[in-house]
């Protein structure tokens, strides 16, 4: 609890000599409350006891426990390790001076006191004390404020759709807890889908600000003279309604499309935006294609006079539309070299190359079979081999069965070693040597099935697994 403005600081004195602590007291009551303890114990108790003091003065010589002590206890307590501390010690060495500040001490004064010293220094760090903590509450309130918009931020992202013909994911990190990067989809009428990046340069309130307000324009279709089915329309719309000069000299990339779903057309265009990424796959082929779906345009807000165009593909029901921001390629590896878009674009390429394609498309076709496969070479740690058929989304009927049969062998050949092992213990007074193990058939025989169960894997991962 902190004191108002309008309340008397509290001094508590700790103190085990009662005409000190009547002295300090006849000094202090003028302007400030005064609390006092006569030993340590105590005084940590009264510390802690809201309100608390604005600051303690704290005597070194005390039997029981020191100051020093009293001290390492305030300052490893949550609640009162920001209270400040002064020293007040007839000890005037200059060691115990550094040693009382290195302990966390704001101050050292010497007995006997001089008051206009004492209420001085008294003064200047009660004074930066309620400084500090209106700063703090003042921090905390914005930091509640800046959560509050964040939150609303995230609320205008849209929901995840899972339609016959469209389906749509996305994934929102953010730098800070507040900033100007958003993105959304919606429908402009029964036929037409929007899709948008927004990505306003900085952090922090503007940055949000100026994209709530982009945001709101775009679904409240109010930019005048736009037609919000032609991307290059909407870009030069927002361009001429947010120019930088009003907006604290802030800017934003974007990328804007429509897709149609009659025409199975989507139309684009970019603002200074990472282009976009469309993956093709030709439904008689393998082979996926990486198209680079990018305009010319400037970043909205820098140029009045500036004008955008906007290009059209066609989708098939197997492409998938990338759209992101430049923090998911502008990572630095271990030698601190930087990710460039070129790189990145290489990497979705690879990512999603003919032999994945390959690889995914007969895994659809024979889950069951590919399944049972999976689970048979095994060598794959538990809890990865468990998760991995969910990307697959495999169904639970075959996920069981295929467990049951594929890991079936595996389970035997290792229950043939363990009963091996166990009946030569039994057999045995003393521990064979490893030859005699290996040459009993109750061993070399299930390695050799283990052996065998290992080449088959092999066998089928190179035959099914490959391209």
């Amino acid at each position: 609890m902190v004191n108002t403005a309008h309340d008397k600081p509290i001094i508590l004195i700790i103190d085990d000599t009662p005409s000190n602590i009547t002295l300090m007291s006849g000094i202090l009551n003028n302007t400030y409350k005064v609390k006092a303890a006569t030993n340590g114990k105590k005084g940590l108790e009264i510390a802690a006891t809201s309100p608390l003091p604005d600051l303690i003065l704290l005597d070194i010589m005390m039997p029981e426990m020191d100051g020093y002590q009293v001290c390492d206890a305030l300052k490893k307590s949550s609640a009162t390790s920001d209270i400040p501390v002064i020293f007040l010690t007839a000890k005037n060495e200059s060691e115990d001076e550094e040693k009382g500040l290195k302990m966390g001490a704001v101050d050292y004064i010497t007995k006997p006191v001089s008051p206009p010293i004492a209420l001085s220094r008294i003064a200047s760090h009660v004074e930066l004390f309620r400084q500090k903590k209106a700063l703090i509450e003042s921090q905390r309130a914005l930091s509640d404020e800046i959560n509050e918009a964040a939150s609303y931020i995230q609320s205008l992202l849209p929901q995840k759709l899972d339609q016959d013909t469209i389906k749509s994911s996305w994934q929102h990190i953010p730098c800070s807890a507040l900033g100007g990067d958003a993105f959304g989809h919606h429908w402009l009428d029964d036929d037409h889908m929007a899709i948008f990046l927004i990505d306003v340069c900085g952090h922090g309130v503007g940055a949000a600000m100026l994209c709530i307000s982009a945001i709101n324009s775009l679904r409240s279709e109010s930019l005048a003279n736009t037609d919000f089915k032609s991307p290059a329309s909407v870009l030069n719309g927002l361009n001429k309604a947010f120019p930088m000069e009003a907006q604290n000299l802030k800017y934003f990339t974007m990328w804007y499309g429509v897709y149609s779903q009659s025409t199975k057309s989507l139309k684009f265009a970019s603002a200074g935006h990472p282009h976009a990424i469309l993956l093709k796959k030709e439904s008689d082929k393998d082979d996926v294609s990486l198209n680079k779906l990018e305009t010319k345009g400037i970043a909205i807000g820098c140029f009045e006079e500036a004008e955008y165009r906007e290009e059209q593909v066609y989708l098939a029901s197997s492409n998938k539309l990338y759209v992101f921001s430049d923090g998911v390629y502008e990572i630095t590896d271990k030698n601190d070299h930087e990710m460039t878009l070129e790189n990145f674009s290489d990497l979705v390429e690879k990512k999603f190359s003919s032999r994945f394609s390959n690889l995914t498309e007969k895994f659809k076709k024979n889950e069951f079979i590919f399944f049972l496969i999976y689970r048979f070479i095994g060598g794959i740690p538990f809890f990865i081999s468990n998760i991995l058929p969910t990307i697959f989304n495999v169904k639970v009927r075959n996920f069981f069965l295929g467990s049951i049969i594929g890991m079936t062998p595996q389970l035997f050949v290792g229950a043939s070693l363990g009963a091996g092992l166990n009946k030569i213990l039994e057999e045995n007074s003393e521990v064979p040597s490893i030859l005699e193990l290996i040459s009993s058939p109750d061993i070399y025989l299930p390695i050799l099935g283990i052996i065998i169960l290992v080449l088959i894997g092999f066998l089928f991962k190179k035959k099914f697994y490959t391209k």
